[in-house]
């Protein structure tokens, strides 16, 4: 250090340090096992960044848009772009028709799919923007198929694909409630 420069605010000046990424942090020896807390707590910051950047989400329809029996809709499944490898095992699209009592939410989508609208491989493309997304065109089944009186869905995607060099297997699941109506 020149004279008359003062050390970095950030810097901690203790008897005992260890360098954690280019951070210096220092620990009285009674505060050592609370390094590696730290270390775990980053590391797992980042890998569930890391995991989350790359997750799959439903482009369309949007939340909240009306769907008719017996009609024809598009579901855009976008996959982001990722500098991981990913295998594509494949998708199920499933409606559930919500409760109809007030305030009720709809189950979870990894407790219930409802029915099925399609099943199969997931074949993104590029797309402007740098997006993989694949479109789907399906069809809502008849009011019969849902409990009378439903005029609330939850459309759910699960989506099964390996990452890594492992690979790891990894289940995504998505979902978004939409409106019904003849």
């Amino acid at each position: 250090m020149t004279s008359g420069s003062q050390p970095p605010p950030t810097s901690l000046r203790w008897q005992n340090r260890r360098e954690l990424m280019i951070i210096r942090l220092a620990f009285p020896p009674h505060l050592r096992r609370a390094e590696y807390v730290i270390m775990d707590a980053f590391c797992g910051y980042i890998s569930h960044r890391a995991c989350s950047l790359a997750a799959s989400h439903i482009g369309f329809p949007l939340p909240g848009a009306t769907l008719k029996f017996n009609s024809t809709f598009t579901v855009q499944l976008v996959r982001p772009n990722s500098i991981e490898g990913s295998i594509e095992v494949g998708i199920a699209i499933g409606l559930l028709g919500c409760p109809v009592s007030q305030g009720a939410t709809c189950p979870p989508p990894d407790a219930q799919l409802g029915s099925i609208l399609f099943t199969g491989k997931f074949n993104p493309t590029i797309h402007p923007m740098a997006m993989f997304y694949e479109n789907f065109t399906l069809t809502v089944p008849s009011a019969d198929s849902f409990f009378s009186g439903t005029r609330r869905a939850q459309l759910a995607v699960a989506r099964l694909h390996l990452i890594g060099a492992g690979p790891s297997p990894i289940l995504e699941l998505n979902n978004i409630t939409v409106k019904l109506s003849n």
